[in-house]
């Protein structure tokens, strides 16, 4: 299997003045427009080989000019991704996807989408006897979730999943038929709406998330005198999120995280595009692609790379577009994304052609084959049933348990509330009545205060005013009566009486509103924990029917696998049954000769005889 390596197109954004490339640090190499030169502040330099370089003021079609080969073999079999890498603000949105609704400016992904049906339906020689049917896909990684953003249902995560033999792969992703250039171009603008974009100090109009539009080809053809061939191919056009400096974007908050899990993913891709660049210089008997499983745990750091799997080091030929931006702020990232596209180049792949004959004229070894792959996956399929149902009835588990620790919760929370309740009642009117005794004791001493006020010198209305003193349900206020020797001492004695009083009255009220407060805060917090159990509820019943419509969606595609294994074992009983029929029919035809011959024999030796005889 013949290995290409991974292409490499460097495209600088437009400087916003007339200085060139060499004025802001980055110098092509004389005699090689190939290789670029980028020189530090401490004298270091960096040289980076690429397949092309264009210039900063080219034309959106000459990009694609030097991708469409990619593009059009698509249509004849093999895989293609086209991937737009670089930091932010450098232009790679721009270049992947351009201004829909002016046709000068379009970028790769229209322009794709417009050549792929412009072949199809142009009929050239070398497609005249093929039916294509295409239907495609568009999904965002966001936050190192992936969203797909054709979901009728919303914005819903996915699960990526890894199949032994098909690889990583997007679980219950939509994908539409597409038929026409207008249709495909619609869908792509739907999805790309719904794609997180946001602005930020670098970039105003900075996309949030990585974004993945695939196109999936199946070509059917029956060349003359030949079975019909069928071949299935995958176009995936990326553009990723730009990484950024925190340092200088000042992001916070949402962006603040959205910038950190961007840079997380590109610093996962950067260590594996450098991984398999070394393995590739270590290793000179290792072949281009290597089986699914043997390379599957070199992409499970995030689902970026999960989804990159066959676009780096596998069945794909693959083109980055570098984008940078020629800034001299910006020198430190350029020499990373260069860094980045060097290692990028030593990548090997290994793209071949994706076709097969049509299942109702293989023959008996290929529909064995087929009939191998087919029980392969029904027993994948199985294990992953398994699985499911495993989860489901973990799941149940837990919310029975849940369920009994909700009831005891409640139970246990609602009886201490109750005696809380009931004690807070029985202190509040404790303290009403102790309020209610104090008052009447106040208003008698007031009374009192006023009658002494009038007649100040009757011994015998003084004597009776301080002949009993306050008493409080604690204990008297002053522990024994005031004696005094004048009227005047004994009414400041009773005023500074009021005042204690009125300092009591005040400091049981204080009391009154702090279990008043303390009631609220034991009902509020009671509420919320009642809320949390009811999300928590929620969020279990939610979880259990996707378990359930996965389940049920698994069982359908397991009777499916059954259905397809049981037609294909029928053609091979039948095949089989032919076959012993035709081995019958030519054995006895071989003895009927055999008879024959030998009475042909028979007949001669007598004719010879006869001969000798009449001799």
């Amino acid at each position: 299997m013949e290995s290409k390596a991974i292409s490499i197109v460097l495209s600088p954004k437009p400087i916003q003045s007339d200085s060139k490339l060499e004025d802001v640090g980055l110098k092509i190499v004389p005699g090689n427009n190939g290789t670029v030169r980028v020189e530090s502040e401490k004298g270091k330099q960096l040289e980076v080989t690429f397949d092309h370089i264009l210039e900063p003021s080219c034309a959106q079609s000459d990009v694609y000019d030097i991708v469409k080969h990619d593009i059009e073999d698509t249509l004849r079999g093999r895989n293609s991704t086209i991937l737009a890498y670089g930091q932010t603000g450098s232009g790679k949105t721009f270049t992947m996807e351009g201004d829909i609704k002016n046709d000068d400016q379009w970028g790769v992904v229209p322009r794709s989408i417009k050549a792929i049906f412009e072949i199809v339906s142009a009929s050239q020689e070398e497609f005249q006897r093929t039916q294509f049917n295409c239907k495609c896909s568009h999904i965002e990684i966001y936050n190192d979730h992936v969203y797909d953003l054709l979901d009728p249902n919303g914005r819903i995560r996915k699960d990526v999943r890894n199949h032994e033999t098909l690889g990583f792969f997007v679980d219950k992703c939509v994908e539409r038929v597409i038929t026409n250039t207008e249709e495909a171009l619609a869908i792509y603008a739907e999805g790309s709406q719904r794609r997180y974009k946001a602005g930020t100090v670098a970039n105003q109009h900075s996309s949030r998330s990585h974004s993945i539009f695939t196109i999936r080809i199946e070509a059917r053809s029956q060349p003359d005198g030949e079975s019909p061939i069928v071949k299935t191919s995958c176009l995936q056009l990326v553009d990723l999120a730009g990484s950024e400096s925190m340092k200088d974007s000042d992001a916070t908050d949402q962006r603040g995280t959205e910038g950190r899990m961007i840079n997380r993913s590109l610093s996962s891709l950067s260590h594996l595009v450098n991984t398999l660049s070394t393995q590739k210089q270590n290793s000179s008997d290792a072949t281009p692609a290597k089986s699914h499983s043997s390379r599957s745990h070199l992409f499970r750091d995030s689902p970026l790379l999960q989804v990159l799997q066959e676009s780096l080091g596998g069945n794909c030929r693959t083109t980055f577009l570098v984008t940078i931006n020629p800034d001299p702020a910006c020198l430190s990232q350029t020499r990373s994304t260069l860094h980045f596209a060097q290692n990028a180049k030593k990548i090997k792949n290994a793209p071949r052609i994706n076709s097969k004959v049509a299942a109702d004229h293989m023959t008996p070894s290929q529909l064995r084959e087929a009939l191998k792959n087919a029980q392969a996956d029904n027993i994948y399929l199985g294990q992953l049933l398994a699985s499911l149902q495993a989860q489901q009835e973990r799941f149940e588990t837990e919310q029975i348990s849940a369920e009994v620790e909700q009831k005891n919760f409640m139970e246990f929370t609602v009886t201490n509330y109750q005696v809380e309740l009931a004690k807070e009642r029985e202190e509040k009117k404790k303290l009403a009545d102790e309020l209610e005794k104090l008052k009447a004791q106040l208003q008698e001493k007031a009374q009192e205060v006023d009658r002494a006020r009038k007649t100040p010198s009757s011994h015998s209305v003084t004597a009776s005013l301080f002949s009993s003193p306050i008493r409080y349900p604690s204990g008297p206020l002053l522990n024994s009566p005031v004696r005094t020797p004048t009227a005047g001492s004994r009414l400041n004695h009773v005023e500074r009486e009021l005042r204690e009083a009125q300092e009591t009255i005040q400091m049981l009220q204080s009391e009154s509103d702090g279990f008043q407060q303390e009631k609220e805060k034991l009902k509020a917090e009671y509420e919320a924990q009642l809320k949390e159990v009811h999300a928590n509820f929620e969020l279990l019943e939610e979880l259990q029917d996707s378990n359930m419509m996965q389940i049920s969606e698994l069982h359908d595609v397991v009777a499916s696998k059954d259905a397809i294994i049981d037609s294909l074992n029928k053609k091979v009983a039948e095949i089989e049954v032919r076959f012993a029929t035709i081995k019958r029919d030519v054995v006895e035809e071989a003895k009927s000769a055999k008879a024959q011959i030998d009475s042909l024999r028979q007949q001669l030796m007598e004719k010879r005889c006869q001969i000798r005889f009449s001799k």
